[in-house]
């Protein structure tokens, strides 16, 4: 893992990373071997910069590549393998996605370990259903996040590992060219694709705890679903809140930015710093929420921005205003607007362009959400009783 003082910015036009005579799986299995290919075909590529000290004026940004990504990975499979953690154990996950969530997500992933996420907003009482319910090997948490043992009496005894985030220095450090044969690639345990890859404890609408299961099948077609929608361009850099999406660039083997905003704070970001990433970082795809895109377009319309770079916008989690969309056309002309719904079930399930939004507009009867996505077999069922 890398710092830098001054931002460094990928050239859109860079080689592209020479082929090494390793080949890739026979069969992709797992998340994890898209992940795998992508380090050993871009070792040098800076897979995710990390704002350092968001919260301050003058931040810089941290470098991860491929290759660090790697290391990483076999450090954390080092960890599993001396707690005694193995294939198809469940691990309870309380991290913010920050610098190590990444390669641990990777590592939890290649060695068939199961992560399991809590959303805090179910209740206290719901989230102490699930863990008495759910068979937890171990617990791993960050700094940050701590006081959940002391809070939840089915913690107090689990095993239990501290992922620290690492300090990044802000010296300038001399550029290290790492020949890709050289890497040591983590192993990655195939998988079934019925076999569990990730499960997620929400509440659905009647307040109970429901458990969302994504199978290692289910991401891989996920990940080839998103891939066609929305092919990656030579030199492709994206900024989005979404962790899922770090995941996916990574699979792509592209630059993915982490926006500079206080994870415990994402209502409060400063669309001021956010720009200057993706002026200074050359970002050219932005995936958000309207709400952080009405606060970038505000911005950019008070400081006659234009963002030259950014070719691409996905909006979701919430629907969107056609007067975003035609605010949007106005001050970045340049740049196309997708919306894509169904990130809570399955996503993609449809998509609609912003132009499609903003030209229905006047004879629509509903809230138009474009067309579902043609590699998904759809089922209308009447649930009216």
């Amino acid at each position: 893992m890398r710092s830098t003082l001054d931002t460094v910015k990928p050239s859109a036009t860079e080689p592209a990373q020479k082929q090494t005579h390793h080949q890739p799986p026979t069969m992709v299995t797992n998340l994890a071997h898209l992940i795998q290919a992508a380090v050993r075909d871009n070792a040098n590529r800076v897979a995710i910069y990390h704002p350092f000290q968001p919260d301050t004026e003058k931040f810089t940004h941290a470098i991860t590549t491929f290759a660090d990504i790697s290391q990483q990975v076999h450090g954390f499979q080092s960890l599993f393998a001396n707690r005694g953690w193995r294939t198809g154990d469940h691990v309870l996950i309380i991290a913010l996605p920050q610098q190590n969530f990444f390669p641990l997500m990777t590592a939890m992933l290649a060695s068939a370990i199961i992560p399991v996420f809590i959303d805090p907003r179910m209740g206290y009482h719901n989230c102490r259903k699930v863990l008495k319910e759910t068979p937890l090997v171990g617990l791993i948490c960050e700094t940050q996040c701590q006081h959940w043992r002391f809070l939840i009496p089915e913690l107090w005894s689990m095993p239990t590992f501290n992922v620290e985030l690492e300090h990044y220095s802000t010296q300038d450090t001399q550029e290290e060219t790492v020949v890709a044969s050289s890497i040591p690639l983590f192993p990655v345990e195939p998988r079934q694709p019925d076999d569990i890859a990730m499960i997620a404890y929400t509440s659905g609408t009647t307040g109970q705890p429901k458990g969302v299961v994504r199978t290692h099948g289910k991401l891989i077609y996920q990940f080839h679903i998103l891939r066609e929608l929305s092919p990656p361009q030579p030199g492709e850099i994206g900024l989005t809140f979404l962790p899922t999406a770090i995941l996916h660039g990574l699979c792509l083997g592209m630059t993915s930015v982490m926006p500079a905003v206080n994870p415990l704070k994402l209502d409060q970001f400063s669309p001021a710093q956010i720009c200057q990433q993706v002026s200074q970082l050359g970002v050219t795809c932005i995936g958000g929420s309207p709400f952080f895109l009405m606060k970038i377009l505000n911005y950019l319309q008070t400081n006659s921005d234009k963002l030259p770079s950014l070719r691409l916008i996905v909006i979701g989690s919430a629907g969107a205003q056609p007067s975003l969309f035609k605010a949007l056309q106005q001050r970045l002309p340049h740049t196309e607007t997708i919306i894509c719904y169904g990130a809570t079930e399955v996503e993609p399930i449809a998509t609609v362009t912003g132009e499609a939004i903003s030209q229905a507009e006047h004879h629509r009867r509903g809230y138009l959400v474009g067309t579902v996505v043609d590699s998904l077999t759809t089922k209308i069922v009447n649930t009216q009783r």
